[in-house]
């Protein structure tokens, strides 16, 4: 289960990591942006200027796309349909 998720949803991590209704669960992250974006007047430096380049210089705008779960990460946005269609 998510580290991030005993952070910001405690009860809920709980409930999931009790199994008290039977399910399988899995914590996905998803960010179709993989990155920050600069805002205005306040232009990036450094790594965080690298990194805005490496998103900018994707031809396709799909290997922009990252999903995280604690065992995988990947640019599939149908792995968790996938995994909960199985």
């Amino acid at each position: 289960m998510s580290r991030d998720l005993s952070f910001s949803k405690p009860l809920l991590k709980q409930y999931l990591d009790s199994g008290a209704d039977g399910w399988e669960c899995r914590v996905y992250g998803v960010s179709a942006q993989a990155g920050d974006y600069e805002k205005e007047g306040e232009p990036f430096t450094g790594r965080k200027l690298e990194k805005l380049n490496e998103l900018k210089a994707l031809d396709e705008p799909a290997m922009r796309v990252r999903v995280i779960s604690n065992t995988s990460s990947s640019s599939g946005l149908t792995e968790p349909i996938t995994w909960l269609l199985n």
